[in-house]
C-alpha cells in the first residue's frame, strides 16, 4: 500500500473526504473488489508495515466488508504493528474456532506500545473472544489461561469460565447449537 493510499484512508477516517469523494480517488472501490482487504492486509504482512494493517481494518469499518479470520488470527500473535486490541475485538465477532491458539499467543503477549496498560486491556478483550468462540478448546484455552503468571490474566480468564453458562447465548459455537450467523 502506497503511503498516499494510507493518507487517503486516514482522511476517510477523519471524516477529511466524503466517501464519494474517497472512492475517485482510491485506485479500487473495496465493495467491488471483495478480496481487496485481504490482499492489502497480507501485503501488510509480508512488508510488516503497521500503518497498512491499520487502514486495510480503517477501510473494512467504513465499508463493513469482513476480513477473512485467519487473517486477523495471524495478524494478532504478529509483534511488529500496534493494532492488537482492534483484532481482538474482530475476532471475537467473528467467532471462528481456528483462531484459537493465536488469541493465546496474543492474550500472553507483551508489546513495548502497551506497557502502560497495567489493565492487560488485550487480554481481557482476548478471553471475551475465547469465551465467544465457545469451543471446547476455547474453554480449554481459558483452563490453560488461569494459571497465567500474571494473576490479571489469569483473573480474567477465570471470570470468563465462571460465567461461561450464562454467556452461552452469545457463544459463537457451541454444543448448544451452530455458529452464530455472520460467521467470518
Amino acid at each position: 500500500m502506497t503511503n498516499q493510499s494510507k493518507a487517503l484512508i486516514i482522511d476517510l477516517a477523519l471524516k477529511r473526504i466524503s466517501i464519494d469523494e474517497f472512492l475517485k480517488r482510491y485506485p479500487v472501490d473495496p465493495r467491488v473488489d471483495a478480496g481487496h482487504i485481504d490482499n492489502l492486509l497480507r501485503q501488510a504482512s509480508t512488508q510488516r508495515d503497521g500503518k497498512a494493517v491499520e487502514a486495510a481494518l480503517i477501510l473494512s469499518s467504513v465499508f463493513d466488508i469482513p476480513v477473512r479470520a485467519a487473517l486477523l488470527g495471524d495478524l494478532i500473535a504478529a509483534d511488529w504493528h500496534e493494532q492488537h486490541e482492534n483484532l481482538a475485538r474482530l475476532l471475537q465477532q467473528a467467532g471462528d474456532p481456528s483462531t484459537v491458539a493465536n488469541l493465546v499467543v496474543a492474550a500472553v503477549a507483551r508489546h513495548p506500545y502497551l506497557e502502560f496498560d497495567d489493565a492487560f486491556a488485550l487480554a481481557r478483550k482476548c478471553t471475551w473472544a475465547l469465551a465467544d468462540i465457545g469451543t471446547v478448546e476455547a474453554r480449554h484455552a481459558l483452563m490453560r489461561l488461569t494459571s497465567n503468571d500474571n494473576p490479571t490474566i489469569a483473573g480474567y480468564a477465570q471470570e470468563r469460565l465462571d460465567r461461561w453458562a450464562e454467556e452461552l447465548p452469545r457463544k459463537a459455537t457451541t454444543s448448544q447449537g451452530p455458529p452464530k450467523s455472520g460467521q467470518v
